[in-house]
Parts: C-alpha cells; structure tokens; sequence
C-alpha cells in the first residue's frame, strides 16, 4: 500500500506550485549610509524571506523540480545531500513537503541549533569527523550512499548546473525588475507617460 505522504505524479505538479509561492520574488531592500562624509545605497535582496529563510531554497527547490520533470527521481526515494547547513535545512524542508525521506551528510562541528533544525524537519543526520574527511569526507560519502542504494536521490549541489539556472531564471531577473521598478518610481510620470494634456 503506498503511503499518504508519498506524492504521485498526479500531485506532484499542486505541491511544486503550492512551494513556489514560498520560494523567490523576495523584495529589494534599499541601505541608506554615509561613507567618507558622502550619501551611499546599498541594495540586498531579503532573502530571509524565503522559506527556510535561506536563498538556498532557491536551489533545494529547482534542482528538485528539474528532478522530477526529467524522471531522475520518484516519490519513493531518500534524497542525500553533503552540506554544512542551510542547504541541507532546505532539502529537509522542502523534502518533507514532497513527502521523501531525507538524510544529510555534515561535519560534526556545525551547531547545535543547526543540527536541530534539520532533525526538526524530520531529516536525519550522519555526523562526519575530522579523521572521517570533515566537509569533503561528507561528499564522499553522501556520493557513496548513493551508489549503494537505487532508491537515493543526490542533489550534489556542488557539480549540479541546475544550482546556477535556480538564480539565472529567478534571482537575476527579480534583481533586474526590482531595479527597474526603482527607476520608475523616481522618475517623474511626465518623463514615462509624456506631457500630461491640461
């Protein structure tokens, strides 16, 4: 009998659009400071507002996506990630929204909040030593996971392009139209409309 939480095709098209709309289209935000006696801006993206509040949602998100459209993964497999943080809080977050097992690779040196919010997420955590490799021992062994195992999912974030088309087709062009919207709103309305008939 298949589990209830696992999610069939069928469903699995409602749960990428229900994400979505907590994932990206985060605000710019304007700094305003003084350097050197002269007026400065510095504007960031409030990535905070993602939601794990992480950018990494980003990639957890599209890699997974993309994994699903090219049949690379099935509702029944364990998704195993190295990381030493907020990517791995994103795959468990996300992970457990599309109902798989997840199982992160990390050093044992990250905090203890950290780890807390992973096993939070219903994630398990292999911790990884310094004589085990630390980081690069996690990789290792994540990638060893999965050649052992059919049913495992590995996202390798650090080889994967979809990692890199995540911020092309969402953070690069939300960047580009907040700028835009900026410009509009200091330019005068006679300037985008023309002159304004009396």
């Amino acid at each position: 009998m298949l589990a209830t939480n696992l999610i069939t095709p069928a469903r699995e098209s409602s749960r990428f659009s229900q994400l979505k709309h907590m994932i990206g289209n985060t605000p710019l935000l304007a700094i305003h400071f003084s350097f050197r006696g002269r007026p400065r801006v510095i504007y960031a993206k409030a990535e905070h507002m993602n939601m794990t509040g992480s950018i990494k949602d980003r990639m957890a998100f599209h890699i997974l996506r993309n994994a699903y459209q090219q049949g690379c993964i099935t509702p029944a497999d364990t998704i195993v990630e190295a990381t030493s943080g907020n990517t791995g809080i994103s795959f468990a977050a996300i992970g457990r929204a599309l109902g798989h097992k997840v199982v992160i690779y990390m050093p044992d040196w990250m905090s203890q909040e950290r780890e807390a919010l992973i096993r939070s997420l219903g994630a398990t955590i292999v911790p990884v030593s310094p004589d085990q490799g630390g980081f690069v021992g996690s990789i290792h062994l994540a990638q060893e996971y999965a050649r052992n195992d059919e049913t495992v999912f590995l996202p390798s974030q650090f080889t994967n392009g979809i990692n890199v088309e995540a911020h092309a087709e969402t953070t690069g062009p939300e960047s580009g139209g907040n700028f835009i919207f900026i410009h509009l709103c200091r330019t005068p309305l006679s300037r985008v409309w023309g002159p304004v008939a009396q």
